[in-house]
């Protein structure tokens, strides 16, 4: 009966460790997403936070430059630390804000920015902000992979989008 009884408890012990794992598998997040744009296209975007870990570089200009340059501005984030592969890539990562004509407000961006470069500056904190692995992903059979060096701030209709949920 003792022998019954440590085998019986043997086997839920088993069970319950084997549905914790399953529960936390399943709930792991991919590290992306994956939108259908209102054209069919697939959209890949992920939220990714930017660290003193992961962040190599930060492009310096001034307040007047960044205008001038219609918000845009490139970073360099550590290949190692970056979830996506890039088996092409021979550097570190190119995240990159799009630019935008001269009509367009770019004080969000530029908020974004300053805290981008206050982390570079300081190498404390963290700053997350949403990608857009389009137009340099492709998909496979093990995943997604960046077909090179290249990946962008998420933007759309001339703004930067801080966040990775389907766009209205």
């Amino acid at each position: 009966m003792i022998k019954f009884i440590g085998l019986v408890s043997g086997l839920i012990l088993l069970l319950l460790l084997s549905s914790c794992s399953n529960a936390a598998i399943s709930k792991t997040p991919a590290p992306y997403t994956l939108n259908i744009g209102s054209n069919g296209a697939a959209y890949y975007h992920m939220l990714y936070v930017l660290s003193a870990k992961n962040l190599v570089s930060v492009e310096r200009v001034t307040q007047q430059q960044f205008v001038a340059n219609g918000g845009q501005f490139e970073l360099l984030i550590k290949q190692a630390e970056f979830p996506i592969p890039a088996p092409q890539c021979k550097s570190d990562i190119i995240l990159r804000m799009p630019w935008v004509a001269p009509q367009y407000d770019v004080s969000e961006k530029y908020q974004l920015y300053l805290a981008i470069v206050n982390l570079a500056d300081t190498q404390q904190g963290r700053v997350p902000v949403a990608i857009e692995l389009n137009p340099y992903v492709e998909k496979n059979e093990s995943g997604i992979q960046l077909q090179h060096c290249n990946v962008f701030f998420r933007h759309s209709r001339n703004h930067y989008i801080p966040h990775i949920k389907a766009l209205d």
